[in-house]
């Protein structure tokens, strides 16, 4: 297990620091530490689980335990419902935690490079929010104010017609 402070205590070996590092890394580290008191060490090193968040224009948004070792952004979002109809495919926010703070990046799924970029897998304690499509903005938007021109246009009437009574 990694404590808080990003070190895996086992016994022999001390403390190793993995903050950062990915699995194979991890493995390598252990294993030079190994060969101390052992001739050829085995080391196999898994994620027992991890969490991330998914936020915005999806089905099932909250946080989210897998206990594989890896996940990428398409099964993140699956995880999540998968992008809802007012969802921006074009436009998800990831936001990642580093040695030098919180990270921000954009992601365009329309576009096919996503295999290739650093942000197709998904690090443990990630945050994605998927925004919302601009014409769903103005949908909302649009109804509110439909009604109070509706609301304008009885008044409207309901005064004249009482003004004709009247006369």
């Amino acid at each position: 297990l990694v404590n808080d402070s990003g070190f895996i205590e086992m016994p022999l070996l001390e403390k190793i620091y993995v903050s950062g590092l990915n699995i194979d890394q991890i493995s390598d580290s252990i294993k030079q530490k190994a060969f101390r008191f052992l001739k050829n060490p085995q080391v196999i090193a898994k994620l027992a689980n991890f969490k991330f968040t998914v936020l915005g224009e999806v089905k099932v948004p909250g946080v989210k335990q897998v206990t594989a070792n890896q996940v990428n952004i398409m099964e993140a979002l699956a995880y999540g419902g998968d992008i809802s109809y007012n969802g921006n495919r074009k436009k998800i926010l990831l936001l990642r935690q580093t040695a030098e703070g919180t990270q921000s990046y954009r992601i365009n799924l329309a576009k096919g490079n996503i295999v290739d970029s650093d942000m197709y897998y998904i690090m443990p304690n990630d945050i994605i929010y998927v925004e919302p499509l601009k014409s769903t903005l103005f949908r909302e938007q649009a109804s509110d104010y439909v009604f109070v021109v509706s609301a304008l246009s009885s008044t409207l009437t309901a005064v004249a017609l009482i003004l004709n009574l009247l006369k």
